[in-house]
């Protein structure tokens, strides 16, 4: 692929981006990334950038309601010319956006079935939830709720009455899977091809994956989405001059 058809990806762990930000709809977060990108590399960015969407999609083998939301985009059709916030129109890109389904690698292969169940709901009990709550309180109530409390999520049994019903399920956590290992094996395979890489994450489970990306990229752009991102192990590669770290704008 030569220089005039290359594309920037813009890897978005999306749960990592604030939630004020992402109430702001699907094109305000594309924009921002977009902006963080340009500002970052300071140079002209390739022609063609695609940001791509990392996140829970699928409940079972089907999209579930945010997912839907999000592909309502303009942007999900096609590409849409787009100059970057304080940019010159000769800097303007075609941006496209699309959920991260299945391997980027796998991408253009039609018969390559996206990720199933990503998107999980179970009890807490059953993924092994703990409490740590004060042994004992200044609650004026006898027996504390907060010491009940923790008697129900350690057994998943009512503290006051026996004759209820299973009620361990009645507490639910929602869950994400595959999303971190996806994220890093395509950051892994874009490394493959030299090029230049935007992440768009603060989530330390990625440490790992950057570390063996670095050296094979031309510059690894990291915008960190949350504040308390800015742990010391990135600030030691800021030197090495093809990472550059930058914050959400």
């Amino acid at each position: 692929m030569d220089a005039a058809e290359a594309v920037l990806y813009i890897l978005v762990d999306f749960d990592n981006v604030p939630v004020l930000t992402r109430q702001k709809g699907a094109d305000y977060v594309l924009h921002c990334a977009l902006d963080a990108a340009a500002n970052a590399m300071k140079t002209s960015l390739p022609r063609r950038v695609t940001v791509r969407l990392y996140g829970g999609w699928y409940d079972g083998v089907r999209l579930t309601r945010r997912a839907q939301d999000l592909v309502r985009s303009r942007y999900f059709s096609s590409p849409i010319p787009r100059c970057p916030t304080g940019f010159a129109a000769a800097d303007m890109v075609l941006l496209k956006a699309e959920l991260a389904r299945t391997l980027l690698s796998r991408a253009g292969d039609r018969n390559a079935a996206p990720f199933a169940c990503t998107y999980r709901t179970r009890p807490v009990l059953e993924v092994g939830f703990r409490t740590r709550f004060p042994s004992n309180t200044s609650c004026q109530t006898n027996p504390c709720f907060i010491t009940e409390l923790d008697v129900f999520f350690r057994t998943g049994e009512c503290p006051r009455c026996s004759n209820h019903p299973d009620i361990s399920g009645c507490v639910i956590r929602d869950e994400q899977k595959l999303v971190d290992v996806h994220l890093a094996t395509d950051l892994l395979y874009l490394a493959r091809g030299g090029g230049p890489v935007v992440l768009m994450s603060s989530d330390d489970d990625l440490w790992p994956a950057i570390l063996q990306a670095l050296p094979d990229l031309q510059v690894l752009v990291h915008v960190h989405t949350q504040e308390g991102g800015e742990r010391a192990q990135y600030e030691k590669l800021v030197g090495r001059g093809n990472y550059v770290k930058t914050k959400l704008m």
